[in-house]
């Protein structure tokens, strides 16, 4: 029961760590400065651990892919769509 306690807390925590970036660039209207290859790359490695994910039914790590998937969507967005 503890140890899914900590995945969970540790799922939630490694999610957010994407949300700090994804607010910037919404506030800011671009990436400017941030690797673009980075960005497709975390966006990839999302997508197919969400799949992953949803395939083994591990909520605490559908928690983490679904809302890095989304952070991360958002980023690669304004990586190469600045707003004007």
């Amino acid at each position: 029961m503890i140890i899914q306690i900590f995945g969970y807390i540790g799922s939630i925590a490694y999610a957010l760590c994407s949300l700090p970036q994804a607010i910037m660039c919404i506030k800011n209207g671009h990436a400017k400065g941030f690797s673009h290859a980075y960005a497709i790359l975390s966006l990839i490695g999302s997508i197919l651990s969400l799949i992953y994910a949803c395939s083994r039914l591990d909520y605490a790590l559908m928690i983490n892919f679904i809302c890095g998937t989304t952070f991360w969507t958002i980023i690669t967005k304004y990586c190469y769509f600045e707003r004007r």
